[in-house]
């Protein structure tokens, strides 16, 4: 009975859309058996008062609810014109995704388009841990509070301190430090969030011309891994974000949309390998929940695209990749049985579209494609998208400009 309690007492201490939707109905039905119970005299006297505290309770709880509806674009502004009005300082930043005669500008600060000449090599530092700015810290309830709807879970994270392109040895050299979940809340996925006034932290640590580069940033800056994942016919798989993740609710994203994770034979220590392969394979299971032994790695065609840093998330860099699972089909894809065991907790998909590549158009800012259904039959999506997404697509059809 204690646990009960307690779990009840959390849940109302939250502050979601989910509660105020309970306690809306609680109250509803309490008044509306109050009325039916109670006498006419009394039912008379009270109904007044009664009325008058049920709307102002319920114009409360639509206005919460309402609210935790944007709480995404209250957080990170995902509005293309005002974040290049912003960094105006580099015209490269305005990128043009095209497809299928439709076209989408979006921004995007490319750091580099892999070039297989060059080696990559990773410089990793895995006992140096980011700190939070002093102001940051001492903000640090106000911020977070952006992430009242968001399911929220802490944990460390992988940063890129820095990036160096070695045109001399052809190397490129990636800088890795520590970081936590929590601090990629205050500061990355938070930029936006007003934290008194107007103010932002936007308005505070990057402002502009131009993002700050990766070794002068205050932000959190923890690694994002994209990949689309094609299966053999060409076809694409698409996720869609459930309604209560940080970022994106409802959109979709990538076909594996994560962090860079660390090694799951327990080692802190990240390496090229990891970064640029084994942790996009192992994604396949985690985020697509496609069993291991579904995927065979001589079957997968893996190729790392680029990197570059999201300008709506504040210079947060994004590494992306493309990959084709050349023994899966879409017939042979829904026949798969895919692993229940896997619980995504946080940023969670609701769930995975079959899409037909080939039908993407972008149409009133959101992306249309067709759908192939387990049954085989199609039908048309409309949906708002992940603005890391738009990045992905982007290198990929660069890469084919190049090959």
């Amino acid at each position: 009975m204690k646990k009960l309690l307690v779990t009840i007492i959390k849940f109302l201490k939250k502050e979601n859309y989910v509660k105020y939707l309970i306690l809306f109905l609680i109250l509803f039905l309490g008044f509306s058996l109050f009325f039916l119970l109670a006498g006419d005299d009394v039912a008379n006297n009270v109904f007044g008062t009664v009325v008058g505290f049920l709307f102002s309770t319920i114009l409360l709880y639509i206005l919460k609810i309402v609210s935790s509806k944007f709480e995404d674009v209250l957080k990170v502004s995902c509005d293309t014109k005002k974040i290049l009005k912003i960094y105006d300082g580099d015209k490269e930043y305005r990128k043009t995704l095209r497809l299928n005669n439709t076209s989408v500008d979006f921004a995007y600060a490319l750091r580099y388009i892999h070039d297989e000449t060059y080696k990559l090599k990773v410089i990793d530092d895995s006992k140096k841990e980011f700190q939070l700015d002093d102001f940051i810290v001492e903000n640090y309830s106000t911020i977070m509070h952006a992430h009242r709807n968001s399911t929220v879970i802490n944990g460390k994270t992988i940063r890129l301190d820095n990036f160096i392109k070695d045109d001399k040895n052809k190397e490129c050299l990636f800088y890795l430090s520590r970081s936590t979940n929590f601090n990629h809340l205050v500061t990355n996925r938070a930029i936006d969030a007003n934290i008194f006034d107007t103010f932002s932290l936007r308005d505070i640590y990057e402002y502009g011309p131009t993002i700050s580069n990766l070794e002068d940033s205050k932000m959190s800056n923890h690694i994002g891994i994209n990949a689309l994942v094609f299966l053999n016919d060409g076809n694409i798989l698409v996720p869609r974000r459930k309604k209560n993740s940080t970022i994106s609710k409802n959109k979709i994203t990538s076909s594996i949309a994560v962090k860079l994770n660390f090694p799951k034979d327990g080692r802190d220590s990240i390496d090229e390998n990891h970064l640029f392969y084994q942790n996009v394979i192992d994604s396949l299971n985690d985020r697509l929940k496609l069993k291991k032994s579904d995927i065979n790695t001589n079957d997968i065609d893996l190729k790392f695209l680029g990197f570059g840093q999201s300008l709506y998330e504040a210079g947060k860099p994004q590494f992306y990749f493309v990959i084709t699972l050349k023994n899966i089909d879409t017939f042979k894809y829904y026949q798969l049985n895919l692993d229940k065991t896997i619980v995504q907790k946080l940023d969670a998909d609701r769930c995975v579209y079959v899409a037909d590549y080939n039908s993407f158009k972008v149409i009133n800012n959101k992306l249309q494609f067709k759908i192939i259904k387990n049954n085989l039959k199609q039908s048309t999506i409309h949906s708002e998208y992940e603005m890391s997404y738009l990045c992905n697509l982007w290198h990929y059809e660069e890469n084919k400009k190049i090959n």
